[in-house]
């Protein structure tokens, strides 16, 4: 991993992160409308608002709606209008409810509504805590993505001897 950001840096982005995300369950067929506008594609959810797409939320609506992802692109770029009465007549056409995951006020996802949720907050209040207890350790590199959250943890080594097997066999 290339150096990223330090623990101490990662830790208000995480904070900023756990204080802009909001999650919806909606029903496709009657809370769900594409739209697309000169500023992009707007995903309005009924009674909660409008929000933006990021690129891997447009990729699971193409893959959910089984609309093959470069037929979908192309759409996007020269077709808008026509993307969005796809997306909505399949809404309707395949009613199911879905989890829309949002982030700053954008679709960061959208999945199955049985989707386990493990956000970054939850995982670094588990792990950071159990990695701090051993001796030594160290944090030479941290980062968040869109889609990851990558911590590198550095222990020092084991150290002991190692003895020379007996026997030609391999000691495994």
């Amino acid at each position: 991993m290339k150096a990223g950001r330090t623990l101490h840096e990662l830790a208000p982005e995480i904070e900023r992160q756990s204080a802009g995300k909001r999650d919806f369950i909606v029903d496709t067929s009657e809370h769900l409308t594409m739209l697309t506008t000169s500023d992009g594609s707007e995903l309005h959810i009924a009674g909660s608002g409008e929000f933006a797409f990021r690129p891997l939320a447009h990729e699971q609506v193409a893959d959910y709606l089984d609309i093959p992802r470069k037929f979908y692109s192309r759409l996007r770029e020269g077709h808008p209008a026509l993307l969005d009465h796809n997306v909505n007549a399949l809404l309707r056409h395949q009613p199911k409810r879905r989890m829309v995951r949002t982030l700053d006020g954008k679709v960061r996802a959208f999945l199955s509504d049985r989707y386990r949720r493990l956000d970054n907050d939850e995982l670094a209040q588990a792990i950071l805590p159990v990695l701090g207890e051993i001796p030594g350790v160290q944090f030479p590199s941290t980062e968040i993505t869109e889609t990851r959250l990558y911590i590198k943890a550095v222990a020092p080594r084991v150290s002991g001897e190692v003895r020379r097997a007996t026997s030609s066999r391999p000691a495994w």
